[in-house]
């Protein structure tokens, strides 16, 4: 796995710029690969074992089964149909938008703010 998870930073980098954005990407990239387990051998059965692991509809599962796929057709790992079939759509969840008045409240208790009054 660890051979594999570098083989895929290097291809990663192959004929990038190494800025702060790709790096960041890479680091998004990185995490979901840190999910694995690094002494294992990378195999498909691995994949949907930990692919399985999460919780299906959350971006979390969404962004491994992406990363997987990507690696395991680096590694010609066969069988990535098995990970689209893992796939479940991407509900976010709601949110609770705050009220004018809190809204409100916040601007007001922030504005005179030396550090973050600039920003309302």
């Amino acid at each position: 796995m660890a051979k594999g998870v570098k083989a895929f930073e290097v291809d990663f980098w192959k004929g990038k710029t190494r800025t702060t954005a790709a790096e960041r990407t890479w680091e998004r990239l990185k995490a979901e690969t840190d999910r694995l387990p690094q002494q294992a051998t990378l195999t498909m059965d691995l994949l949907v074992g930990v692919g399985e692991q999460q919780e299906p509809g959350s971006r979390t599962h969404l962004e491994f089964l992406k990363v997987s796929k990507r690696l395991a057709k680096l590694m010609r790992v066969e069988g990535t149909d098995r990970l689209d079939d893992l796939k479940t759509p991407y509900e976010p969840e709601a949110r609770e938008i705050p009220s004018d008045a809190e809204i409100k409240q916040v601007v007001e208790a922030t504005i005179d703010d030396p550090t973050w009054g600039w920003a309302t």
